[in-house]
């Protein structure tokens, strides 16, 4: 799908025109001091939500948890990966101030003045601009890595601050309701297989189409009763098995002399009763 272009009035900058700051993150045993929670990639999805569950802490000194501290606001570039899906992708964090964060991440600080992180964060997510990201990514022994350097050279086409953060709020209120719709759509989809379920349990239990006891009798006709179906079925069972022993009692060159043989066949468990209703 082809996108229009932005309007005229948008500036055309480049992303490093726009951050007051860059930096890469701390190391996994960087440091001794206090302990500080430090976000990795598996913490935070591409769509910038930081999973609370299983935050890993490491020790830091003061120094190292005020250099590393993130805020809100702050841009976090998913720098290495094993996934080109994830690598080079920008969120807005939005977590609590303080968190530290790994060297998997380059973490930007934008200039207020003109840019909305959060503006900046979609940006990154329409196709040209991610075209443009995954140009620049370089694959080194199964990692793919994007650089500072590659990000701060997308083009980024830039609307005045007051309505980038109005785009931002159109943004939320339709990702809002499509996640509402989403979930809709799981609890229809989890209803249909328990209506499935159901309608089979009724179909073999004959509870969805009239017996053919019923249909009998309001035409005026005879039926073969359930119960004189499972004699028949009964009967060609044992007729099969007795014709299936006798041709291996003869190819081992014993017939039988008589019928006590057939005592060994075995009924199979008590057929329940069939009959019409």
């Amino acid at each position: 799908m082809s996108c229009a272009p932005p309007p005229a009035s948008w500036a055309s900058c480049k992303f490093g025109d726009l951050i007051a700051f860059s930096q890469n993150g701390v190391g996994a045993r960087r440091g001794s001091g206090t302990p500080t929670v430090v976000l990795r990639l598996a913490d935070v999805s591409i769509e910038g939500d930081i999973a609370h569950d299983g935050l890993r802490e490491i020790p830091l000194s003061d120094e190292g948890r005020s250099k590393y501290a993130l805020l809100p606001g702050d841009l976090l570039a998913f720098r290495v990966n094993g996934s080109r899906q994830i690598a080079g992708q920008v969120v807005c964090y939005r977590g609590t101030p303080g968190f530290a964060f790994c060297d998997h991440f380059i973490r930007f600080r934008i200039l207020a003045s003109v840019a909305d992180p959060d503006f900046l964060a979609f940006a990154f997510r329409v196709p040209p601009v991610r075209s443009r990201v995954l140009a620049g990514m370089v694959s080194t022994a199964g990692q793919n890595t994007v650089s500072q350097r590659t990000l701060a050279d997308v083009d980024i086409r830039l609307p005045p601050l007051n309505e980038q953060q109005r785009i931002v709020e159109v943004i939320d209120s339709y990702f809002t309701r499509l996640d509402d719709a989403v979930a809709t759509l799981k609890r229809v989809q989890r209803n249909l297989k328990r209506y499935r379920a159901s309608v089979l349990k009724a179909a073999v239990e004959g509870r969805l189409v009239p017996t053919e006891a019923e249909l009998a009798r309001a035409e005026g006709r005879d039926y073969e009763p359930a119960s004189v179906l499972l004699e028949r079925i009964l009967a060609e069972r044992r007729r099969r098995w007795e014709e299936s022993e006798l041709a291996k009692m003869k190819a081992k060159g014993k017939p039988p002399k008589n019928d006590n043989w057939k005592a060994k066949y075995r009924e199979p468990l008590e057929a329940r009763d069939w009959g019409p209703a």
